[in-house]
């Protein structure tokens, strides 16, 4: 389990993926949300700042929504084109199925950190940030 803070994020190999209907099935996402299926694995390297290395890798196959953003809000935040979107599909595979490696404090930091790193302001990470801190029931942590 990963502690302490992120230094540094690499990715490893890029997000490819195509769009599929909405009522794909997918264990931890609704019949009405909008998906993508990665077409091949999605792979970064988190490096943590006492030296420690880990890779998570999200597997070919993997249906997501982007960011879990409101309809309402999505003309200003698209699920799909923010600086939010590669780091939302590693913070929904941690959620989904690595809830048991790392904390959920961690998945929300290494969301808030990517978001930064991807070129999105410091408003716009602490919003997403914030978001993720108040979803108390996702994830597997509460099964």
């Amino acid at each position: 389990m990963a502690t302490g803070d992120i230094e540094e994020v690499e990715y490893l190999m890029l997000l490819v993926n195509t769009p599929v209907p909405r009522d794909y099935p997918a264990k931890h996402l609704g019949k009405r949300t909008d998906k993508r299926l990665l077409v091949r694995d999605f792979m970064v390297r988190v490096v943590m700042e006492d030296g420690t290395k880990f890779l998570i890798n999200v597997p070919r196959g993997y249906v997501m929504d982007g960011s879990t953003i409101p309809r309402v809000l999505h003309s200003a935040w698209h699920p799909f084109v923010t600086e939010a979107y590669w780091a939302s599909v590693i913070h929904d595979y941690i959620y989904s199925d690595l809830y048991h490696r790392f904390t959920k404090a961690f998945a929300d930091n290494l969301l808030k950190f990517m978001i930064r790193r991807d070129g999105g302001s410091w408003a716009l990470s602490n919003i997403f940030y914030t978001g993720v801190r108040m979803n108390f029931k996702g994830g597997g942590w509460g099964r």
